[in-house]
């Protein structure tokens, strides 16, 4: 079942849908990302890939969704960050 999830380059097990940010039109990235993770059933993955640390965004995520993520780092720049973002529940 397609649930408007964009798989692309997948790697890592469990993940549905990789957003690679530098894709995506400025300004929309915020609103992309959590529309995926919205969409994401509980075990399923997304991959972020960014040019930068995406510590701003673990913040979101654990302010509105306390508990219910598990972010994992795959890549540590210094030009590509890869971070998994599973939802939990």
């Amino acid at each position: 079942m397609n649930r408007g999830l964009t798989v692309a380059d997948v790697h890592e097990p469990g993940v549905v849908a990789v957003i690679d940010v530098a894709q995506l039109p400025p300004g929309t990235c915020g609103k992309h990302i959590v529309a995926t993770y919205e969409r994401l059933l509980p075990g399923e993955a997304m991959e972020i890939v960014v040019d930068h640390d995406p510590a701003p965004l673990r913040q979101r995520f654990a302010a509105m969704r306390p508990g219910e993520t598990d972010w994992s780092y795959l890549e540590f720049g210094p030009r590509v960050w890869r971070v998994r973002v599973k939802r939990l529940v």
